[in-house]
C-alpha cells in the first residue's frame, strides 16, 4: 500500500497564476509518495497526488514535481512545494518546483511571439 505525506504549495500573492490552470492554481496542499509517509491512499486524493522526478544534467541532479496523473510534456509554472515535515527535507533541503503548466500548440505560438 502506497503511503504520501502532504506537501504545501507556495505561490506568489502578486504575479498572479503562472500554471496556466494547473494543479498548483487550484490547491493548497499535494500528496507526494514516500515509504515512510503517514497519509494512507484512501485519504490522498488521486487528484491531488504528485510524483517526484530527478533529472541529471551537466553533473547535477535536478528536482522537479510533477502532477501524477498529467502525461506528456509539462513546465514550471512559477509555483513551488515545501514542506517543514523532515521526511521532505530527506528528498530537497529547498522548496522544489512544480511542473504543471501544460500548452496546446496555438497557446505554444502564441506565447512565444
Amino acid at each position: 500500500m502506497k503511503k504520501f505525506i502532504s506537501v504545501s504549495v507556495l505561490r506568489s500573492s502578486t504575479l498572479g497564476d503562472g500554471t496556466n490552470n494547473g494543479l498548483s492554481s487550484k490547491a493548497d496542499t499535494i500528496y507526494i509518495e514516500h515509504p515512510r509517509g503517514w497519509i494512507s491512499e484512501k485519504h490522498a486524493p488521486e487528484a491531488l497526488r504528485v510524483d517526484l522526478i530527478k533529472r541529471n544534467m551537466f553533473g547535477t541532479t535536478l528536482l522537479s514535481i510533477k502532477p501524477s496523473n498529467l502525461e506528456g510534456h509539462s513546465m514550471a509554472g512559477g509555483n513551488f512545494a515545501w514542506s517543514n515535515d523532515a521526511r521532505f527535507t530527506e528528498m530537497s533541503n529547498q522548496p522544489i518546483a512544480i511542473h504543471d503548466r501544460v500548452e496546446s500548440k496555438e497557446e505554444y505560438k502564441h506565447y512565444s511571439s
